[in-house]
């Protein structure tokens, strides 16, 4: 988690590598894969661990409307990769968070604006793009 923070931190400053956001996807689906495990070998592995996990990608998911186009975007998937390797806790972890779960991906696409149905002049292709991402 530490290293996902700080590649995503690195990504966020201007002119920063492309690198960055290999590496911050590489290290989430490297923590997504451990955290989808923790079913079959639950041994040492604390509560707070995906309540950290949660937590995280909760902030992602907040905080991506902040930044440009290519960074939000990596933001979402991040965000949204670790919480598909959460729902692989099944009931225990689920139940509590499914009404959180439902407003995240209740919030996750805007509401059509009627410019939209219209024409494509409402969003421009990046936005589009993104949207289409999520």
């Amino acid at each position: 988690m530490d290293k996902l923070q700080r590649d995503l931190s690195t990504s966020l400053t201007p002119g920063s590598s492309p690198d960055a956001m290999l590496r911050a996807l590489g290290h989430a689906y490297g923590l997504a894969a451990l955290v989808s495990i923790i079913p079959q070998r639950p041994l040492y592995v604390s509560y707070d661990v995906s309540a950290k996990v949660v937590d995280m990608a909760t902030q992602l998911l907040k905080r991506a409307g902040e930044h440009d186009v290519k960074v939000a975007g990596l933001e979402v998937e991040v965000a949204w990769t670790l919480i598909a390797s959460l729902t692989s806790l099944g009931p225990n972890f689920v139940r509590p968070h499914l009404s959180q779960l439902l407003v995240l991906w209740r919030i996750a696409l805007p509401k059509p604006i009627t410019k939209d149905s219209a024409s494509n002049a409402g969003r421009s292709v990046p936005e589009w793009l993104f949207l289409l991402h999520i």
